[in-house]
């Protein structure tokens, strides 16, 4: 039920951080991680466009809201609202696309955004 509200209803959004020491395929073992190389400016791009993402207080400081769902990850305040159409796939596109990559927002799964990645030359950006 939480899960069908916040995708119908707007909802206040979050970052949720997970810092990860090692290669993020260990971790995701199950799933299927792209990886991608782009350049030092647009790496920086999408940065500034993570930065952005976050709510900041009155300080310039970003919002922390508590413990995140495992380990040492934390949420935060984000800016912006949650529905059905701007989901965390949703912002990943946008971000991916801060950085240079052709990919389109309108996307609700991570596998409708992978397809996106598979049909675009993904290639293009592996890392050697």
């Amino acid at each position: 039920g939480l899960a069908l509200r916040a995708a119908l209803w707007l909802t206040a959004s979050v970052m949720h951080i997970v810092g990860l020491s090692g290669d993020p395929a260990r971790y995701f073992a199950s799933s299927e991680v792209v990886n991608i190389c782009v350049s030092r400016s647009d790496y920086m791009r999408m940065l500034d466009f993570i930065l952005e993402s976050f709510e900041q207080g009155p300080d310039g400081e970003v919002i922390p809201l508590g413990p995140g769902l495992y380990g040492t990850s934390r949420f935060y305040r984000a800016k912006g609202s949650f529905h059905l159409f701007n989901t965390c796939n949703t912002w990943t596109a946008r971000a991916l696309a801060a950085a240079g990559l052709p990919v389109s927002a309108r996307v609700i799964t991570a596998g409708g955004l992978v397809s996106q990645l598979r049909s675009n030359g993904r290639d293009r950006f592996a890392c050697p």
